[in-house]
């Protein structure tokens, strides 16, 4: 399975912009056709009021996902980030894996990160959620999230391939996205891809480090700075089975009763 990631420099509030960059890294790259694209946690807006209310997509249609369908049809590619949506009451984190067709899958983002304010922006999902193309099943997920093991153990337990975290985590506490994403791949004898923002908003610096592990734990590859970039991997999937036919960790999980 191949993947792109795309450590993007998100530029606050200014959508159209980030419409650009996208659309710009994405003719710049080469011999991506049927490969799953990852961008970072609101990717289009950062955390701007103004701009999440102004792009926020409903009953999953609207000018946005049209063109987010429109990018992956011209490069026949697949997307996964984070976008605004609004369901007529609430407004929600969601993460987006588009194809050509439209929307795969969505995901509203479950741990709302309380000292970024974003409780003051957003309701919380209630639901996990996964994936799948080209027979791989994909469990989606949304920065703050990985620090909550139990929500990747539920998912672990409907058959994911892949784990997708998309962020924008604070370059203050980056040790702690690096050791988490190889916690949750050892945990759940997965894949793990995790793509974070790089740049800067009113409040935070973000600290890049995008990173993929393996089934076994082990470093795949990723972007190992706070610049700009973009990442290309092919994952051999045949790992997750060869490591889980000599030691399963789920044969052995205990289920307590208080």
């Amino acid at each position: 399975m191949k993947v792109l990631l795309y450590q993007m420099d998100v530029l606050f509030g200014k959508p159209d912009d980030n419409f650009l960059k996208l659309e710009r890294q994405l003719d710049n790259e080469s011999e991506i056709e049927n490969t799953l694209v990852l961008v970072p946690e609101l990717f289009l807006t950062g955390y701007s009021k103004q701009a999440l209310e102004q792009t926020a997509f409903t009953e999953d249609t609207g000018e946005v996902i049209d063109r987010l369908i429109s990018i992956c049809d011209k490069h026949k590619i697949y997307l996964y980030g984070s976008i605004a949506e609004f369901d007529g009451v609430a407004y929600y984190n969601t993460g987006v894996l588009v194809s050509s067709s439209g929307i795969v899958s969505k995901y509203r983002k479950s741990h709302l990160f309380g000292p970024m304010g974003e409780k003051r922006l957003f309701s919380n999902g209630v639901d996990i959620s996964t994936g799948i193309i080209n027979k791989v099943k994909f469990g989606l997920s949304i920065c703050y999230d990985l620090r909550f093991p139990v929500m990747y153990q539920l998912l672990a337990d409907l058959d994911i391939d892949v784990l997708l975290i998309v962020a924008e985590w604070p370059n203050t506490r980056i040790n702690h996205w690096t050791a988490l994403l190889k916690a949750r791949s050892i945990e759940n004898q997965m894949f793990v891809v995790g793509l974070n923002r790089v740049g800067s908003d009113p409040d935070y610096i973000y600290g890049g480090n995008s990173a993929v592990y393996s089934p076994f734990g082990e470093f795949v590859g990723g972007i190992l700075h706070e610049e700009e970039a973009s990442l290309f991997l092919d994952l051999n999937l045949d790992e997750i089975s060869e490591f889980r036919d000599k030691f399963d960790v789920r044969e052995d999980r205990v289920f307590y009763v208080s």
